[in-house]
């Protein structure tokens, strides 16, 4: 645990208000999707075979 700790810490993804120059992240109240091309996916060499082929 300390190693991811230390870790986001370092990438600034730690969320502590109390350290010093802490900033309350602001969210919005919807999730924004933006348009996947499913034909420009393609399944990598260590994904599983579809369920027709298993």
């Amino acid at each position: 645990m300390k190693l991811v700790e230390a870790y986001c810490k370092e990438q600034g993804m730690w969320h502590d208000p109390s350290a010093d120059g802490y900033i309350e992240p602001v969210f919005s109240e919807y999730l924004e999707a933006r348009p996947v091309d499913r034909g420009a996916v393609h399944r990598g060499p260590q994904a599983p075979p579809g369920p027709h082929r298993a």
